[in-house]
């Protein structure tokens, strides 16, 4: 059982834990018995989170049959695969690149007589700027400083966006193609290298790394849920017939040909007590004109600005009225819709509720007291 093995293999790891810190605990207590504890020892305590695991076994658990599973994991694990290996193939692409085109970038704007072994604060410019000697492209040094290549360890010089190495490349690639903190790495490049050069490299990278790579990897996951449900709708599905309700829209052919009828449209077709303002509400100029009420309320209060003065307490006013004036025709739209949908069907779709919601907020909203304190101002 493999739950078994994780199990024992949990119980370990806490027991090392525990005779750890009786370690830790002995050379404190007693250092001269010449038992060392060394800080790198604790990884051994880093297994421990993971039990957590066995509160989400218990908590979720769920059965297919094993020639399912198996399908799944063949067909996702080739997928998953072949996604690894093309963004492990642009990382290296990249990597490799990025040492041949940059390589180390040491040369720093400095003050004439500068020791390129020993160089302090006051020697480097404010801020500390990369560049590049006259004519080669890059950033090029105010006149009263020099660019000179630095000789320190990468330590000193601050591990960031390096392209020295293989490994260094690599790490900066990865950096680049998670979009945190890229762009400092092309500003040093910019200030050393030809910017077309830059330009070049770090779009085409953020391109194939951080857009499509990524974008296809999450594709394949999301597919393998998606087979995962689907293989659980088939197990748990019910064979009872599907009825008219279970539909959001029907196929029905009219004068003009073949169109897609709601389902509410479709039987307040018969039931409705009043067919005309059913028909209102849904007709297309109906629906167009609200839109465009919604668009030029959003555009209108969207032009108020406080200039502090005089004249905002005025202005506000004249916009006060223009939102009783908008409130007024939304409360209409929706008082027309519950008349000719009838209020049942009315109250079982989402978007009337929102819109009933809304209206009832905008009314509150233009209660002066309301208005002045802006408790509802986000339902306009």
């Amino acid at each position: 059982d493999r739950w078994a093995r994780f199990d024992l293999f949990m119980l370990a790891m806490h027991y090392l834990s525990v005779c750890l810190h009786l370690l830790e605990l002995f050379t404190v207590f007693w250092p001269t018995a010449g038992v060392k504890y060394e800080p790198y020892f604790g990884i051994i305590r880093s297994p421990r989170p993971f039990v957590m695991i066995r509160f989400i076994r218990s908590v979720l658990q769920f059965k297919l049959p094993k020639n399912r599973i198996k399908q799944i994991i063949k067909r996702s694990s080739q997928q998953i695969q072949n996604v690894t290996i093309f963004f492990t193939f642009f990382m290296a692409l990249y990597a490799i690149m990025g040492v041949q085109l940059f390589g180390r970038m040491d040369y720093h704007c400095v003050m004439p007589g500068t020791d390129p072994k020993n160089v302090t604060i006051k020697d480097l410019a404010i801020p500390d700027t990369m560049c590049s000697q006259k004519g080669e492209g890059g950033y090029e040094c105010p006149d009263h400083m020099q660019c000179v290549k630095l000789d320190m360890t990468a330590h000193a010089e601050g591990f960031y966006g390096m392209f020295n190495d293989f490994a260094s490349s690599l790490f900066t690639v990865y950096m680049a193609a998670s979009q945190e903190g890229w762009v400092y790495v092309l500003y040093d490049c910019l200030d050393t290298f030809p910017s077309w050069v830059c330009f070049l490299y770090f779009v085409t990278l953020i391109f194939f790394l951080a857009w499509l790579v990524k974008n296809v990897f999450i594709a394949v996951i999301t597919e393998t849920f998606a087979e995962v449900r689907v293989q659980f709708n088939e197990i748990w599905q019910t064979r009872e017939a599907a009825t008219e309700e279970d539909f959001a829209m029907k196929l029905e052919k009219t004068s003009s040909g073949w169109r897609l009828i709601e389902v509410d449209d479709y039987v307040l077709h018969t039931k409705s007590a009043n067919k005309y303002s059913l028909q209102i509400v849904t007709s297309t100029l109906f629906q167009a004109t609200m839109m465009i009420l919604v668009l030029f309320n959003a555009a209108f209060h969207a032009t108020f600005v406080y200039r502090h003065d005089g004249t905002d307490q005025h202005r506000r006013n004249i916009y006060y009225y223009a939102e009783v004036v908008f409130t007024i025709l939304f409360n209409v739209e929706t008082i027309m819709k519950i008349v000719g949908h009838s209020w049942r069907t009315y109250w079982k779709r989402g978007q009337h509720k929102f819109e009933l919601f809304m209206c009832l907020g905008s009314s509150l909203n233009i209660v002066p007291f309301f208005y002045d304190a802006n408790f509802f101002t986000y339902f306009q």
